[in-house]
């Protein structure tokens, strides 16, 4: 419903009524679920960016000298204060570093799993994110399956990792196109990267992992439908006008 809201402010529909919907919506996630709070209100937030930045760039020249020149002072800022973000870092480390420890001391290795430990710098933490991504959304997989409860979890982790491996075979070449029309499409994949980073860094057993994950699978798996799906302008006109 959060989402809803938000393309409805985008379409400039009530938007007074739809912001405070939204914040409402945000507030009573971020009680029962802060996490997904936070994986939710970045992807909307990098979005809204990404979308202000494609804007300027299409008017004047003075707005395309604006955000280019801002663009490159930010990130020269941003390479050369790093360090800024260590104390962050080092605490996000060490808490995963802490419950991959508590996992593996309260589970054993029957449900439990761990991939190393964390270093605690900007780098190291850039290192784990794929494999944070990859725990989140395609384990437990078939040869990981350690309890006859772990089976259906270990098929759907397998069967969508497929679908995606497919989908991207396919359509790949469509991606960037697709996501310069589809603002749902950028919010999706914005969001399931950054859940898949929290959640996949910070947990450490399969049976928790299978819970934690619900909220960002839907939106995988319509990522995957409307990738999968897609038909560019050119193949459709071809096959109005055969």
């Amino acid at each position: 419903f959060a989402l809803y809201c938000f393309f409805k402010i985008h379409k400039r529909e009530k938007p007074v009524q739809n912001t405070f919907l939204l914040l409402l919506n945000l507030l009573l996630i971020g009680i029962v679920k802060y996490y997904i709070l936070i994986a939710f209100s970045a992807a909307l937030v990098l979005v809204f960016l990404l979308k202000l930045i494609y804007y300027l760039l299409k008017r004047s020249l003075f707005s395309k000298i604006f955000i280019i020149s801002t663009l490159v002072i930010s990130g020269y800022f941003f390479f050369t204060n790093l360090d800024f973000f260590d104390p962050y870092i080092v605490d996000f480390a060490d808490t995963a570093n802490l419950f991959q420890k508590g996992y593996n001391a309260d589970y054993g290795e029957t449900a439990s799993f761990e991939f190393g430990e964390i270093e605690t710098s900007f780098s190291g933490l850039l290192q784990k994110m794929p494999l944070g991504i990859y725990t989140a959304y395609f384990r437990p997989q078939l040869w990981e399956v350690n309890k006859p409860i772990m089976v259906i979890s270990a098929l759907e982790s397998f069967i969508i990792l497929v679908l995606l491996c497919w989908t991207l075979f396919i359509k790949l070449k469509y991606l960037r196109t697709l996501l310069r029309k589809d603002a749902f499409l950028n919010i999706s994949l914005y969001y399931i990267l950054i859940f898949g980073v929290v959640v996949g860094l910070t947990t450490f057993n399969f049976g928790t992992l299978v819970r934690y994950k619900i909220p960002a699978v839907p939106f995988l798996m319509v990522f995957i439908i409307i990738l999968s799906t897609y038909v560019p302008d050119d193949k459709k006109q071809l096959n109005e006008n055969p």
